[in-house]
């Protein structure tokens, strides 16, 4: 299981996303390049943009 505290950094990196895009357009993409890192180092995280929702 992935440590709590980056959890927490991804949904507050997703909350951003989503606050600024909107649901429907905030992608994987843009919260993996807010954050800085790769998609693919989002998804232990979480498995979609509805799961960080």
């Amino acid at each position: 299981m992935p440590p709590a505290d980056r959890i927490d950094e991804v949904l507050a990196t997703a909350c951003t996303c989503l606050t600024r895009y909107g649901v429907r357009r905030t992608t994987m993409d843009d919260i993996a390049i807010e954050k800085g890192v790769s998609r693919a180092a989002i998804y232990p995280y979480v498995r979609n943009k509805e799961a960080s929702f």
